[in-house]
């Protein structure tokens, strides 16, 4: 919850922010690991998917300068937009939510609509993806999940959130 989720990173956010969190990875890599987002990104737009996103962002993400003014301007400028789609669900965890589940770190719970796959929950770390398909971890998650997504702002709270702090950056050059 403390950087925008991969999915929903512009190019120039994610590139900045995988070159500035050890550990350092090679040009190749950053590009190989953009090129995955954006394909997963694209199931997102695709309107014979029944594919929905429901995330959860920290206010601390929404403030967080990733590079230039500009670069987090378009970031969250694309947050609103997508936001705005009705596959998409967007809240923001405000600061003063004080203590909650989503405080531990970032997880991701993929449900899958048939009975062939299993729903699983990916962990990020450092190190890489933990994957937990346990259905009494994968529960766990999900109430977890249930619980910060009830803590946190609506969607419309959300958006004029973001909006907020859009027009505290500072304006791209010849617009004020």
């Amino acid at each position: 919850m403390s950087v925008i989720p991969g999915i929903l990173q512009t190019t120039d956010y994610a590139e900045h922010l995988l070159r500035g969190i050890p550990p350092t990875k090679t040009d190749d890599q950053i590009r190989r690991l953009i090129e995955i987002r954006e394909r997963r990104k694209e199931l997102l737009h695709d309107r014979n998917s029944s594919t929905r996103l429901i995330t959860v962002i920290d206010e601390a993400a929404v403030h967080r300068r990733v590079g230039s003014d500009e670069i987090t301007r378009n970031q969250l400028e694309q947050l609103y937009k997508l936001s705005e789609q009705r596959n998409i669900t967007i809240q923001i965890m405000p600061f003063d939510a004080g203590v909650h589940a989503g405080l531990m770190g970032m997880f991701t719970v993929f449900q899958f609509a048939d009975d062939i796959d299993r729903d699983i929950v990916s962990i990020e770390t450092h190190s890489g993806d933990r994957y937990l398909e346990e259905q009494s971890s994968v529960l766990e998650f999900l109430r977890m999940f249930d619980s910060v997504s009830h803590r946190a702002l609506d969607t419309a709270s959300s958006r004029d959130l973001l909006a907020d702090v859009m027009s505290h950056l500072s304006s791209p050059k010849g617009i004020r």
